[in-house]
């Protein structure tokens, strides 16, 4: 049946009351033009129940006037279905107030394509709970802007699932402060790739907390370039576990860790005396490494020396000392390799 408010001129329909408004039949709704949803008030607007709203037509929406947008109620606003939802254009989504956005459901967010998420203001996504922040797709996580991610407050920063967290730009990256790094979930962390993770800025890394580092993957600790790997705070490297120290030195290239070997030479450790006990095999060996450091041009070299000496610092018995090390002081046939290998294989348990 056709209805008869398809003749209805724009004045007519803002004559019509709020009740009358209330009786619309399906075909009344369906047949409403953007034209003539464009002249209601917003008390007409809010007239229109749930049920009748979605009858609406996708070219009827488009007359939603951005004024009368905030007019919705939260339940009109969660009823919308997921065509009207993605129909809405970036100014009308931008006109939802505050309390209009808590009310979107996952499978409203979920439609919203690139162009409504980044057109999003930073008020309306910091009124989003943990909930909806996580149900945001990876593709739209990608689509805020710089400006949007920096605004979510530390809670909504952690709910960001891992798969939409792996979709960040190496741009988004580098925007987030060094505070905002430093609250990501170590499954966050952890989710970062390769790529992702080589554009983590030194003063990022250096703002992670020491539970962060220790409890890195291995295969993400591996990931760290010399750079990175330089700007972790003692603090930090003393909390990192055996695994995740070598698996840094496993995947050093040969040449840095034997240039790193070279430094020990130029110490003159030929000079030092055989050490009782693992603590003083340590120690010996720091009081090497401090007195060239301003020697050390190189952060990769630096890097390795300090790591080492970390993981011997942390041995707790020279029987677990030996196989660590021993890997690395016979890589290379050196005097000062033959020297730290008679000094870690002679040192009495």
């Amino acid at each position: 049946m056709t209805s008869i408010v398809i003749d209805f001129t724009t004045d007519q329909i803002v004559s019509l009351t709020t009740a009358q408004i209330g009786l619309f039949t399906t075909e009344d709704m369906q047949a409403l033009s953007s034209d003539q949803l464009g002249v209601m008030s917003s008390s007409q607007v809010r007239a229109i129940n749930t049920l009748q709203l979605n009858y609406l037509t996708t070219d009827a929406l488009a007359g939603l006037t951005t004024a009368n947008v905030p007019a919705l109620t939260q339940l009109q606003v969660g009823a919308l279905n997921t065509g009207l939802m993605a129909a809405l254009s970036t100014d009308q989504l931008v006109a939802l107030s505050t309390r209009e956005m808590q009310a979107l459901g996952s499978r409203q967010l979920n439609v919203l394509n690139s162009d409504q998420i980044g057109a999003l203001e930073t008020v309306d996504l910091r009124a989003l709970s943990t909930a909806q922040l996580n149900m945001l797709g990876s593709d739209q996580v990608a689509s805020l802007v710089t400006d949007q991610l920096g605004s979510l407050a530390t809670q909504q920063l952690r709910a960001i699932n891992t798969g939409a967290v792996q979709a960040l730009t190496t741009d988004q990256i580098v925007s987030l402060a060094t505070a905002m790094l430093g609250v990501l979930t170590t499954s966050q962390l952890n989710a970062l790739t390769a790529g992702q993770l080589a554009a983590v800025t030194t003063g990022q890394i250096a703002g992670l907390s020491s539970l962060q580092v220790g409890a890195l993957a291995t295969a993400t600790v591996a990931n760290l370039s010399s750079d990175q790997i330089a700007a972790l705070e003692t603090r930090d490297l003393i909390g990192m576990s055996s695994a995740q120290i070598w698996s840094v030195l496993s995947t050093g290239s040969w040449s840095v860790v034997r240039a790193a070997i070279s430094w020990l030479r130029s110490a003159c450790i030929w000079s030092v005396p055989r050490p009782p006990s693992c603590t003083a095999l340590s120690t010996a060996i720091w009081a090497l490494l401090m007195p060239i450091r301003s020697r050390v041009s190189s952060a990769a070299i630096w890097s390795l020396l300090r790591l080492a000496t970390v993981a011997v610092a942390r041995a707790p018995t020279c029987s677990e000392l030996r196989p660590a090390i021993w890997p690395v002081v016979t890589a290379a046939s050196w005097p000062a390799v033959s020297a730290l290998s008679w000094l870690v294989v002679s040192t009495p348990s």
